[in-house]
């Protein structure tokens, strides 16, 4: 059966694996990496190659998801406010270099809703949202079933609309956006407290940390609102760490989006998705499938 390899870049951690055919993870790794040196050293440990065509059988490809602004047509990460040791890195040349294999480059939420879209909560769907609630807030968008790029490459940017005008700075050193309130760094500077610890702390019922959780919960609701109201969605699916918190998050969500959207009642399912940590990298492997 053929495999490729799927390797998701996020702001926080780097996630790969060799995916079938059918969209199954074998070999799956996770780790931390902030500079390209340890990304292509963590690259490297996930596949030794005279190891895994033994192994594996016939791989056909690298397919990544990187998180900023990228370059597609050269294969280049532009700009990445979360991992800024990245800017300017030609990380397909790099990738092609490390494993002498075709290597396919989309953003990190793109490709999450793509692997969503193909083993996961919007599969069969046309049109489809997802937010990825992490170190950051990303964004992806379907349409008639096509990912959406936008005119200059930097469409689906959901984490920078914008809340409140007169709000706490952005990492894109914007006001006001929803990245600023939802973002590691901003609960960190509204609450003292880290995405993680948060979900721990509310998974143990402290009722202050269900209080957050409600408070963020009701942020993401006014944000889903507006993209309820522009793109009428068949469903919105969020992704990330803070979407460990479930239930928490989503009742309120769900509840301060319908309160503010033209259509009543919300008609737009506001899920979590359903392959968690192995979104990414299973859209990656599919980038590579597709050619």
């Amino acid at each position: 059966m053929k495999k490729v390899i799927g390797v998701d870049l996020g702001a926080s951690n780097v996630r790969a694996g060799i995916v079938d055919e059918t969209g199954i993870v074998a070999n799956f790794k996770k780790g931390r990496t902030s500079t390209p040196e340890n990304f292509l050293k963590f690259l490297a440990s996930i596949l030794d190659q005279k190891a895994a065509y033994a192994k594996f059988g016939t791989v056909l490809g690298v397919g990544i998801g990187a998180p900023g602004q990228l370059d597609l047509a050269k294969g280049k990460i532009l700009q990445s406010p979360s991992l800024p040791s990245f800017n300017n890195f030609e990380i397909v040349t790099e990738a092609k270099k490390a494993f002498n294999l075709p290597v396919f480059l989309e953003r990190d939420t793109n490709v999450a809703l793509i692997g969503e879209a193909w083993k996961g909560k919007a599969a069969g769907i046309k049109n489809a949202l997802m937010l990825t609630l992490g170190t950051g807030v990303g964004g992806a968008i379907l349409i008639d079933g096509k990912l959406y790029h936008g005119e200059h490459g930097t469409g689906s940017e959901i984490g920078h609309i914008t809340i409140d005008v007169t709000g706490p700075i952005c990492t894109c050193s914007q006001k006001g956006h929803l990245e600023a309130y939802l973002g590691l760094a901003g609960v960190r500077r509204d609450y003292k407290i880290d995405h993680w610890t948060l979900i721990d702390r509310v998974e143990k019922g402290e009722k202050q940390a269900i209080k957050i959780s409600e408070k963020l919960g009701v942020i993401l609701g006014i944000g889903l609102a507006s993209l309820i109201n522009v793109f009428d969605p068949e469903i919105i699916i969020l992704g990330g760490g803070l979407s460990e918190l479930g239930e928490r998050i989503l009742v309120p969500a769900r509840k301060t989006a319908e309160e503010s959207t033209l259509i009543r009642p919300l008609k737009t399912e506001i899920v979590i998705g359903k392959l968690g940590d192995f979104s990414g990298v299973i859209g990656a492997a599919k980038l590579v499938f597709e050619g």
